[in-house]
C-alpha cells in the first residue's frame, strides 16, 4: 500500500474518537492531581493539603494554565482539582477535545512536577455546556463541593489529633450528614464559619485589564495591559452567580469587539 493511501486509512484510527465542540458551546476542562495525599506524604514539606505553601504552587500552576496558548476566560482551584472555563470564542485545537485536555493535562503535569521537585500527574475531562446558566451551575456545583471537603478534611484532622486512625476516623463521618460535621468540628473547637474562605469556596482566577506607564524613546507613556487575578474571597450563592455572570458576560463582549475588527 502506497504511503499516502496508508496514511489517510491510519489516521482515520486516531481521529474516531476526537469529538469536535460546536461552536455556540462552552468548553470547561476539570484536571485532577491524581493521588495528592499520597504524593504530599512522600514530599513531606506540607502539613495537609490546605497548607498555604501548596496552595501557591496549585495556583501558580494554574496561571501557567491560563498562558499556555489557549484562552482561559476564569478558572477556579480547590484543594487537588482545578477547572477552566475556556472563552466563548475559543477555536484553538479546531475545538477537539482530546488535544485540547491532553495540553492541559500535560502542562499542568509538568508545571507541578518542577514545583513540587516531585512526579505529579493530573488526569482530566471535558464538560459541553449549552449555556451560560449551564457554566454557573458548573461553578456552583464545584464550589459546594469545595465546601464539603473543607469540612470532611477539618473533622479529618480534628478526630486525627484525638488519636483516631484515618480509617476510625473516616467511619465516624460517613455516617454524618454536612450539618452534624459541623457540630462536630464546632465540639472539637473550630467553627467552621472561621475556616478561611479560600479554603471553603476554593480560589478564583481572572484577567484583570490595567494602565501602567513604560519608558517609550525616553518618555513615560501609559500602556493598557493585563495581569491574572488570584481572588481569594469569591462570593457565594446568588452573589457569586451574579460575579460570573458579570465576567463571562464582559469577556464576551470584549471577545466580540476582538472578532470584528
Amino acid at each position: 500500500m502506497r504511503f499516502e493511501a496508508l496514511d489517510a486509512r491510519m489516521h482515520v484510527f486516531e481521529t474516531a474518537n476526537d469529538y469536535c465542540v460546536l461552536p455556540g458551546i462552552y468548553i470547561v476542562a476539570r484536571l485532577k492531581v491524581k493521588n495528592l495525599t499520597n504524593l504530599l506524604r512522600k514530599n513531606g514539606k506540607f502539613k495537609t493539603v490546605y497548607d498555604e505553601a501548596l496552595c501557591d504552587i496549585m495556583l501558580t500552576t494554574t496561571e501557567h494554565l491560563m498562558n499556555c496558548g489557549l484562552n482561559i476566560t476564569y478558572a477556579h482551584y480547590q484543594t487537588d482539582e482545578i477547572s477552566l472555563l475556556l472563552a466563548f470564542e475559543e477555536y484553538g485545537f479546531a475545538r477537539q477535545t482530546i488535544p485540547i485536555i491532553s495540553t492541559l493535562v500535560s502542562e499542568a503535569s509538568v508545571k507541578l512536577s518542577f514545583l513540587l521537585n516531585e512526579i505529579a500527574c493530573f488526569e482530566g475531562r471535558i464538560s459541553q455546556l449549552p449555556n451560560l446558566n449551564e457554566v454557573v451551575n458548573y461553578f456552583q456545583w464545584r464550589s459546594e463541593y469545595s465546601q464539603r471537603q473543607a469540612l470532611y478534611a477539618h473533622c479529618l484532622l480534628a478526630l486525627q489529633r484525638e488519636g483516631k486512625t484515618s480509617v476510625q476516623a473516616n467511619r465516624i463521618l460517613e455516617g454524618l450528614g454536612f450539618s452534624e460535621r459541623k457540630k462536630l468540628l464546632l465540639e472539637k473547637g473550630l467553627n467552621f464559619y472561621y475556616v478561611p474562605t479560600w479554603q471553603k469556596q476554593g480560589v478564583g482566577l481572572y484577567w484583570q485589564t490595567y494602565h501602567k506607564l513604560t519608558n517609550y524613546q525616553g518618555e513615560n507613556t501609559p500602556l493598557k495591559t493585563r495581569r491574572i487575578r488570584r481572588d481569594f474571597d469569591l462570593p457565594m450563592l446568588d452573589a457569586y452567580t451574579s460575579f460570573l455572570v458579570n465576567l463571562i458576560k464582559q469577556n464576551q463582549d470584549i471577545g466580540k469587539k476582538l472578532s470584528t475588527r
